[in-house]
């Protein structure tokens, strides 16, 4: 599952530093569509069996998994370059701004 390019540098530039890490900071509006879609997109993999991955820029990556994971624990977030070359990945769906 991938993320929309527009909603990656919309959450790359709501990046803030806290005491706890970076996380981005997005409307609550905007964070609910965004779970509720990826949340689809995942169940869709796992009714086929299969383990639902995110792959994001770098930057992002840990920054949405902290994001992730109050909603989706599970769920493995991983940024393209930890890819091992040679891999195939097949992409199922891309989340969006919602």
């Amino acid at each position: 599952i991938s993320l929309d390019p527009r909603l990656e540098q919309k959450l790359a530039d709501s990046l803030q530093a806290t005491s706890t890490g970076i996380y981005p900071v997005i409307d609550p509006q905007t964070l609910q569509k965004i779970m509720a879609e990826l949340s689809v997109r995942a169940e869709q993999v796992i009714s086929q069996g299969r383990s639902p991955v995110v792959l994001t820029s770098a930057r992002i990556r840990l920054p949405f998994k902290r994001l992730t994971e109050r909603f989706l624990p599970s769920l493995a977030v991983l940024s393209f370059n930890e890819i091992i070359p040679g891999l195939e990945v097949e992409s199922v769906g891309m989340v969006s701004q919602g």
